[in-house]
């Protein structure tokens, strides 16, 4: 009886201590992991708002960098002259290394020239121009379009020249009906310029041989020293587009043609040559001349306005936005800088430009 009592109080005082071992186990066991899985939950959650707020911020950066501000209503009501500028050199794709427009753009220009030529309120162009010229086809379509604005409204155009008219500067101010300069403009520069530059040399200073496999001996016009034919084909076609050029002069400001070749081998002029050339029909300053211009009759109810391009690239906005004006130059390595004349050795270019 001792025995089995003593047996019984052991196996339940064994159970006994199973069972608040048990408890204290699973009590202490629940009690830390509930600890552990609320602060867990506490720095995710936190982590989770952070990322949330730092997105929420970004996409904020984003939709101010590119929403306009509230746009004040631009569209005339009233009579209008537009000042319509061509700065810089005539051709595609002026932008810096950053890919931001600068200086003259082509297709804007053709746009805003067409836009006018639908709007009855528009009533003339004043061409204000500062450029040296450009590529034959970019000066020639510029030169063109505005013709058709001519002919498509009746409206005149007036035009002033800058520091610089010359060549397709001076092809683009033909469209004129009256042409001023201010007395130190450069102008002139009738003709036509094809350019290389012959690297061979170079190259074979530098173990470089170029191979080409073409389809006729005059596929690959430039890639290697010119022979007599192709310097004969490339000439003619330069004479083409002097000829065209020619052409323009003498039909827009009525000379007789062999006069214009006879002016029109190249060189500049003053803008007191130009008068006496009949290249120009005054001298002005741009003040005068703007002042002039609206005092005409045909002028008399008009408002002047000056049109001008508004870059919208991503670059130009996130630099703006941030009041950045003047970026960093990016300087060339000798390696690009060898590559690039290559490359320019190996494209010819046509252009109506002033050197």
């Amino acid at each position: 009886m001792f025995f089995n009592n003593n047996s019984n109080n052991s196996f339940d005082n064994q159970n006994n201590t199973s069972e608040n071992r048990s408890v204290n186990y699973n009590t202490n066991y629940n009690t830390n992991y509930n600890k552990g899985m609320s602060s867990g939950c506490l720095v995710a959650l936190g982590v989770v708002l952070c990322i949330m707020f730092g997105m929420f911020l970004i996409f904020s950066f984003f939709v101010s960098l590119f929403s306009s501000e509230e746009e004040t209503n631009t569209a005339q009501v009233e009579p209008y002259v537009e000042i319509l500028t061509v700065e810089g050199t005539i051709q595609e794709g002026n932008v810096n290394s950053y890919g931001m427009a600068i200086g003259y753009q082509h297709q804007w220009t053709l746009d805003e020239i067409d836009r006018l030529s639908k709007d009855e309120l528009n009533k003339g162009i004043i061409l204000y121009i500062n450029s040296p010229g450009g590529g034959v086809y970019e000066s020639y379509e510029l030169y063109t379009a505005l013709q058709r604005y001519k002919e498509t409204t009746e409206n005149p155009i007036y035009v002033y020249m800058a520091q610089y008219a010359a060549s397709g500067g001076l092809m683009a101010a033909m469209a004129g009906d009256e042409i001023y300069a201010n007395l130190m403009t450069t102008t002139g520069s009738i003709g036509v310029i094809m350019s290389f530059l012959d690297t061979s040399g170079f190259l074979e200073k530098l173990g470089i041989e170029q191979v080409n496999i073409v389809s006729g001996p005059n596929k690959a016009i430039g890639a290697a020293k010119l022979t007599p034919e192709q310097e004969k084909i490339l000439q003619d076609t330069v004479d083409e587009y002097y000829n065209t050029f020619v052409d323009i002069v003498s039909y827009s400001r009525s000379l007789d043609r062999n006069d214009v070749i006879t002016l029109a081998d190249g060189r500049t002029y003053t803008a007191t040559q130009a008068l006496e050339l009949n290249l120009i029909d005054g001298i002005a300053d741009y003040a005068d001349f703007k002042s002039d211009m609206m005092s005409r009759v045909e002028f008399s109810d008009c408002e002047l306005i000056e049109a001008g391009y508004t870059d919208t690239s991503f670059m130009t906005v996130f630099f703006s936005k941030l009041g950045i004006t003047q970026l960093p130059q990016t300087n060339a390595t000798e390696l690009s800088q060898v590559l690039e004349i290559i490359e320019k050795s190996e494209n010819s270019t046509i252009t109506f430009t002033a050197k």
